[in-house]
């Protein structure tokens, strides 16, 4: 018998929380002969498959992959029936796991979201809310599961798992929100919202790995919320020691050591991209910056693990400080050519690496240094 069969049952039985011998009243079967099923040492008809099926609203598709071999997440999608998700591989076309959950949120790395929740209804779907979460699970490409029932991903529609295998969740133990890795350890320590930090959030699927942890006060008096500190915190979980100025406007909160862009270039290269949109507007109108700032983004990805290298950052940073170059059009400083451009750029093929540099021209054209 395929030792994945073996597995597959066992790994059924568990997710609907049932004994051996409640699996084997189900299908009217002895203990023994589940357990017998489960090591491998008998194998199922195809009766009984059928029947399994029927009950936990599978197909056979899921029992006829022949290894658990990684999935590219590329190749994943969310597949319903009857009100219930799965993980589907459509380019094996095998399911990584059974139709039993109530949501599924995919990565576009190698972590997924999956949850149930207790009976709330919006428009015929069943939609998680704080505190309405039943179960809680990171699934991986293998299709391997590990259940978090004490966190909440119901706020992270839009941000699954990054590149660095990171994601905020809500601990329902002491109602703070922490930042985890995919192991489900927490890396952060708790705050009453952790948001990640995006100027175009809205656009984005990525998350570059920066963030805030906010706690708030309350006026009584108005009924009124605001913030009462704001810490920036870095992938990692650690914060990262910076004076944030307007703690209460999410778009407009820069760090005040940003106005030398020596020291904005510094804290870039050992941050990442995030750290521009926190940079005051004075170093946007010298033209003279924007290659500093190009180059040191490059310098980040280059100290990056070679697994999450990555286009998306140096796309991200051109999208950010050309909207900066059209707004203020900066006069036009002497610049010489060899800091013009980086020394590499990190991308797939030689088709993004020459969009890549097409971007930079194009940047530079705006503010007029080429």
């Amino acid at each position: 018998m395929s030792k994945n069969v073996a597995e597959l049952i066992k790994y059924i039985r568990k997710q609907n929380k049932l004994t051996q011998k409640q699996f084997a009243n189900k299908f009217f079967i002895t203990e023994k002969t589940v357990s017998n099923y489960e090591n491998g040492l008998r194998t199922p008809d195809l009766d009984f498959l059928n029947k399994v099926c029927e009950e936990f609203n599978l197909t056979l598709d899921y029992f006829m992959e022949t290894s658990k071999t990684e999935s590219n997440p590329n190749n994943l999608v969310v597949s319903e029936k009857n009100g219930k998700c799965a993980i589907y591989d459509k380019n094996r076309s095998v399911y990584l796991t059974p139709h039993i959950y109530d949501r599924v949120i995919l990565s576009h790395y190698d972590s997924h979201i999956a949850y149930n929740a207790n009976d709330l209804v919006d428009e015929g779907r069943v939609i998680p809310k704080m505190g309405e979460v039943a179960y809680s699970a990171i699934i991986d490409n293998f299709g391997n599961v590990k259940a978090l029932p004490n966190l909440i991903f119901a706020y992270n529609y839009n941000l699954p798992f990054n590149m660095f295998n990171v994601c905020p969740a809500l601990n329902k133990v002491d109602n703070k929100f922490y930042l985890l890795n995919s192991n489900g350890e927490l890396l952060s320590k708790g705050y009453e919202r952790i948001v990640a930090i995006d100027k175009w959030h809205a656009d984005s699927e990525h998350d570059f790995g920066l963030y805030y942890g906010l706690e708030y006060k309350q006026d009584r008096l108005n009924n009124e919320k605001s913030i009462k500190s704001r810490k920036l915190l870095y992938v990692d979980g650690k914060e990262i020691k910076v004076t944030l100025t307007d703690i209460n406007d999410n778009w407009d909160c820069k760090v005040k050591e940003f106005e030398s862009i020596d020291v904005l270039v510094k804290y870039i290269k050992k941050y990442g991209p995030n750290m521009i949109t926190l940079a005051p507007d004075l170093i946007f109108k010298a033209s003279e910056n924007y290659p500093k700032i190009v180059n040191s983004v490059c310098e980040y990805v280059d100290s990056l693990n070679e697994n999450i290298k990555c286009e998306n950052f140096l796309n991200y940073a051109l999208k950010v400080v050309t909207e900066y170059a059209t707004n203020f059009k900066p006069k036009a400083q002497s610049v010489s050519q060899s800091e013009l451009y980086p020394n590499k750029i990190f991308a797939k093929n030689i088709i993004e690496a020459n969009s890549l540099r097409k971007q930079i021209s194009d940047l530079y054209d705006i503010i007029g240094l080429v």
